[in-house]
């Protein structure tokens, strides 16, 4: 199993793509999104849909924290890389069964 990876906050998705650096992440401003890169280095990006307070379908639920947020359920990348895992307080974790 992959060591976790410390999620790094930045102001947008353009400066995600800047800095290409494994777990950095954006939170929209109105909350409705998070941009992010593969916390498992492959490079790719990852534009997930947030929810707040009660699940709705194909949304993440987000504790509402930008600097160290948590997203339910699990974060699952069916395609290229095989990312599966969590983003909790602030920290990418690996499932054992992720790709990465």
């Amino acid at each position: 199993m992959r060591e976790p990876v410390p999620a790094t906050r930045v102001t947008d998705s353009d400066a995600v793509l800047a800095l290409r650096q494994p777990g950095a992440f954006s939170i929209n401003e109105s909350g409705s999104h998070i941009f992010c890169e593969c916390p498992c280095g492959c490079g790719s990006h990852m534009h997930l849909p947030l929810c707040t307070g009660t699940k709705v379908d194909r949304a993440w639920l987000w504790d509402g924290r930008r600097d160290a947020p948590t997203l339910n359920p699990s974060i699952r990348d069916l395609g290229g890389c095989k990312f599966h895992g969590y983003l909790t307080a602030g920290v990418w974790t690996f499932e054992a069964d992720s790709g990465a």
